[in-house]
């Protein structure tokens, strides 16, 4: 229950090139109902939490909490929900 626009981008290393480090760090979790918007990058070793939206274009490079609207280069928080819905 994840959508993932077109053209959006996930990294694997923040710091390229890694002569395979990347493998021993931890996965990027996008959890359910995250919206991400077309062109989007999301930085390696980070989590979407529920239900977030993130604009298109975006470059996120924090981790976002659950219920959060951001956008932005770097993406920045432009609302929160409190239940995270």
């Amino acid at each position: 229950n994840v959508f993932i626009g077109p053209h959006v981008v996930f990294t694997n290393d923040k710091y390229a090139p890694s002569e395979g480090n990347w493998r021993t760090m931890p996965p990027t979790i996008v959890y359910n109902g995250v919206s991400i918007g077309a062109n989007a990058t999301i930085l390696s070793n980070l989590s979407i939490g529920e239900n977030a939206r993130v604009g298109a274009g975006s470059v996120v490079t924090k981790n976002v909490k659950g219920g959060s609207v951001v956008a932005g280069n770097p993406a920045t928080t432009l609302k929160r929900s409190t239940d995270g819905v």
